[in-house]
C-alpha cells in the first residue's frame, strides 16, 4: 500500500530521519482475528515480522490509561494548555523523550503492560513457537 506522503516530507525521531520510501514505511496489516488464532499469529509473525491486532485491548481501558498519562504530563506543564490534556498536544518548544516514570505506580498502565491478558497472550505465543 502506498504511504501517500508528500515527496518533500521529512519524518524524524530524536533528530534521525526516518526512511519513508513505500517499501520501508507504510500502514501495518491489521489482523484482529489473530488474537484468537495462535497458528495464524505465528504465521503472520513469520511472514511480516510483526502482528498488529487492533481491538486486542478494551478501548475504554486504553482511554483511561491515556487519561492518567496526559494528566501527569499536564501537571508537569509539558502539554499545550490551549488543548484538552487528553489530546496530548505538547507545549510548543517541548522536546519530550521517554518518561517511563509516569507508568510507575500507575495501575491503569500496569494493567495493560503487565496485565493478565497480555501476559497470557505472550505465554501462549512464545510457548508454541
Amino acid at each position: 500500500m502506498k504511504n501517500n506522503l508528500p515527496t518533500d516530507f521529512k519524518l524524524t525521531s530524536l533528530g534521525y530521519e526516518i526512511d519513508t520510501n513505500p517499501d520501508k514505511f507504510g500502514f501495518l496489516n491489521a489482523t484482529p482475528e489473530a488474537a484468537h488464532d495462535l497458528e495464524l499469529t505465528h504465521q503472520l509473525f513469520e511472514e511480516q515480522g510483526y502482528v498488529y491486532i487492533p481491538g486486542f485491548f478494551d478501548r475504554q481501558q486504553i482511554l483511561e490509561a491515556r487519561h492518567t498519562l496526559t494528566s501527569m504530563l499536564a501537571k508537569e506543564d509539558l502539554l499545550d494548555p490551549n488543548f484538552p490534556h487528553w489530546e496530548g498536544v505538547a507545549r510548543e518548544g517541548q522536546k519530550l523523550t521517554m518518561k517511563a516514570d509516569l507508568a510507575n505506580g500507575n495501575p491503569k498502565i500496569q494493567n495493560i503492560v503487565y496485565g493478565e491478558k497480555i501476559l497470557k497472550f505472550y505465554e501462549d505465543f512464545f510457548n508454541r513457537m
